[in-house]
């Protein structure tokens, strides 16, 4: 006789310890840019997404999931210097900051200090 198997039921998971390093950097581009909720919402929309100011608020508060799509437009959004700035617990940068950190960086080279 065949074994019944119960349908498994999709169970929602809570946002990981990533997640949480991506609500920080949201929050901090964000308010680093003087934006509110909603203007970040408003360039999201601009770049084709469907994130809100409630999404907005719940990533920030950690309450939802980043998908890797979200990532993408949330970091365009924010001028970071790419998806990957969010995932890191460090300050997040935008792509101006990231760009003059290399400049004085090639400066250093040149003049032998690294």
């Amino acid at each position: 006789m065949a074994e019944r198997h119960e349908p498994r039921l999709r169970l929602k998971h809570a946002p990981g310890p990533t997640n949480a390093i991506v609500a920080r950097q949201v929050r901090a581009l964000r308010e680093g840019l003087g934006w509110t909720q909603v203007d970040l919402a408003g360039a999201l929309r601009r770049r084709g997404s469907h994130l809100d100011q409630t999404a907005v608020s719940r990533i920030e508060a950690n309450d939802r999931r980043v998908t890797v799509d979200d990532l993408t437009m949330l970091a365009g959004a924010l001028g970071a210097n790419s998806p990957y700035s969010l995932l890191s617990d460090g300050p997040p940068m935008t792509e101006a900051q990231a760009r003059a950190q290399i400049w004085q960086m090639a400066e250093r080279v040149k003049r032998g200090e690294l």
